[in-house]
């Protein structure tokens, strides 16, 4: 009987240890003083004021071996790394395009869709995609041997199985030097995608 008892405990131990890890929220505290201090490191190295946005290579933290093979998987659509342009921060991360521009135009009711260019309603859009801080494990600034881009390393955990919590879209406002972006309400097509459901038991 002892030796069962033995072998329950070897069982048990670890997925009880791996439950409480699961529930055990970290402090506030020290959720905000990692927050500020990434906003701080990429308020730092990143300049957006400049004419061209800076590129940066995000990477899944899961798939470290697979690099710098550029290892597509069909099934979830995403490589497990790639090459963006950096658009800036928001309160909860960082945003980067995802992909180029685009058109969409507004029907009757007042609902957006994708449209041809040639469309004299369209108007020109682009994906930013949004990465919480909570998503970022390590950024390495100076790059590797392979690219001296800044590396960022996530979870692959969120909208269309990347490292985002959203993904809006926006128009470019103002023109030469004296641009922005702003965000079309209504229009995210791509978060009800694939939302990752089983997120919670990736992290």
């Amino acid at each position: 009987m002892e030796w069962l008892i033995k072998i329950l405990d070897y069982i048990v131990s670890p997925v009880s240890k791996w439950i409480v890890k699961k529930f055990k929220k970290p402090e506030p505290v020290s959720i905000l003083k990692r927050r500020e201090e990434l906003r701080k490191q990429f308020s730092e190295n990143l300049d957006t004021q400049k004419k061209y946005a800076p590129r940066v290579i995000i990477r899944n933290i899961k798939k470290l071996d697979e690099y710098p093979e550029n290892r597509y998987d069909k099934k979830k659509g995403i490589s497990t790394y790639f090459k963006t342009e950096y658009k800036g921060l928001y309160h909860r991360g960082i945003e980067v395009f995802i992909q180029g521009w685009q058109t969409i135009k507004q029907d009757e009711k007042g609902n957006w869709d994708f449209c041809d260019y040639k469309d004299e309603n369209a108007i020109k859009v682009i994906p930013a995609a949004s990465i919480p801080f909570d998503f970022i494990n390590h950024v390495d600034w100076k790059g590797d041997e392979f690219d001296l881009l800044p590396i960022i390393f996530c979870r692959f955990d969120g909208v269309s199985n990347g490292p985002y919590e959203e993904i809006p879209f926006f128009t470019q406002e103002g023109s030469g030097d004296n641009f922005f972006y702003m965000e079309v309400r209504g229009f995210r097509p791509w978060d009800k995608k694939s939302r990752n459901w089983l997120r919670f038991f990736k992290t």
